[in-house]
């Protein structure tokens, strides 16, 4: 299993749950994204 940390632009707005968005697991296969997952936040 390979990790590493990805930088992009993702649009937020007012009332955007900040946690869920800066939480997510991204599946690759071969070179293509086969899945993202939404992590639930640790509180």
């Amino acid at each position: 299993m390979l990790q590493g940390q990805v930088e992009s632009i993702v649009d937020v707005k007012v009332g955007d749950n900040w946690h869920s968005l800066m939480t997510a697991e991204i599946v690759i296969e071969d070179g293509k994204v086969v899945e993202i997952r939404s992590l639930k936040p640790e509180v």
